[in-house]
């Protein structure tokens, strides 16, 4: 945990001190400082210092979201555990890093050049990134098939604590606190499944934490990195795209992340069964219920959409007979927007 007189990396002159003192720059070096938004769980700041250019960031132990929602800053030591993790596994894809303080829980990683794009934003502008959703696919892909059923990622990151604290308890909890009617569906489907574990789950493997830099896709964020259930990811991400989907009104958009899981899923086919694809898609209904009823909703839905597709979403959960498939996906769509 962080001491009571721990620096803040938001404050310029606090970082200035820092960097020195950490031998991560002189005296005579040039240094300048930016906040950088987006993100609810650190303090982050670009950091330029004399020609090069670094991103910083700090873990804070309360979200900065309405509500009471906390977690041990020392997630930041897992990601530090996880960008070396997947650097092994995708090179080009994640930023070098630099360093880590595990006191005050601070890490430093090399900033992706200039010019970039958050790949969220460009998905929300509406042009159809039919190319860049198939590079995400291989992605995630690739961390899955790499690391599946591998005991050494298995010991370094079997604990869960971050994914509980950051997914679990936040994103299904709450919203079975909130709508105890959908309590039995999430026992049935999430809850009795979290003990399955079989390669690296990034858990938080979204447009918002990629940049598109030079047509290539980088990933970011990784604290929530553990060794669980591969149908998460693919739960999580493809609520993601579906929502953006929704805002846009676009059944284009929507035919090209359908792309998107015929990718993923042709590369995880000799992996995973039946069964374990059904279990990606109620991950995917859960994810999708979280993101409009829960404690973390989109910034860009609006509450039209969000009832609509919560009303949907307790329609499927109550009909349990009914076996959810990738074509579930798409009766959803044309459901919520007609």
């Amino acid at each position: 945990m962080t001491s009571p007189d721990s620096i803040d990396i938001e404050n310029e002159a606090s970082l200035h001190h820092y960097l020195i003192s950490k031998n991560l720059m002189t005296s005579k070096d040039t240094m300048t400082s930016q906040g950088l938004g987006g993100g609810v769980s650190n303090k982050t700041v670009l950091v330029n210092i004399s020609q090069q250019s670094y991103v910083m960031k700090q873990g804070l132990s309360k979200l900065r979201v309405p509500g009471d929602w906390f977690s041990n800053p020392a997630r930041i030591q897992r990601e530090a555990s996880g960008m070396k993790a997947l650097k092994k596994i995708l090179p080009n894809q994640i930023t070098s890093l630099i360093f880590v303080d595990d006191l005050e829980n601070i890490l430093m990683m090399e900033a992706v050049p200039q010019p970039h794009e958050n790949f969220k934003a460009l998905l929300l502008k509406g042009a159809i990134q039919h190319n860049l959703l198939q590079k995400m696919a291989i992605m995630l892909a690739t961390i899955h098939t790499s690391s599946w059923h591998n005991k050494e990622f298995e010991k370094e990151f079997g604990n869960t604590e971050f994914f509980h604290e950051l997914r679990i308890d936040p994103y299904f909890r709450f919203c079975v606190q909130k709508y105890p009617e959908v309590e039995p569906w999430f026992q049935k489907n999430i809850f009795s499944k979290l003990e399955i574990k079989n390669c690296l789950v990034h858990g938080d493997f979204s447009p918002k934490n990629m940049l598109v830099f030079q047509s290539e896709l980088v990933l970011l964020d990784h604290e929530v990195i553990h060794y669980g259930d591969f149908a998460f990811d693919f739960g999580f991400v493809f609520a993601h795209l579906f929502l953006k989907s929704v805002h846009l009104k676009s059944e284009s958009f929507l035919n090209s992340i359908l792309a998107f899981s015929d990718s993923y899923f042709y590369e995880m086919n000799k992996l995973i069964s039946e069964t374990d694809q059904e279990r990606a898609v109620h991950y995917f209904l859960g994810c999708l219920f979280a993101r409009v009823a829960g404690k973390s909703k989109t910034d860009y839905l609006g509450s039209f959409f969000e009832e609509k597709i919560k009303s949907a979403l307790l329609e499927i959960f109550q009909n349990e007979k009914e076996k959810v498939t990738i074509k579930t996906i798409k009766t959803l769509f044309t459901k919520v927007l007609k």
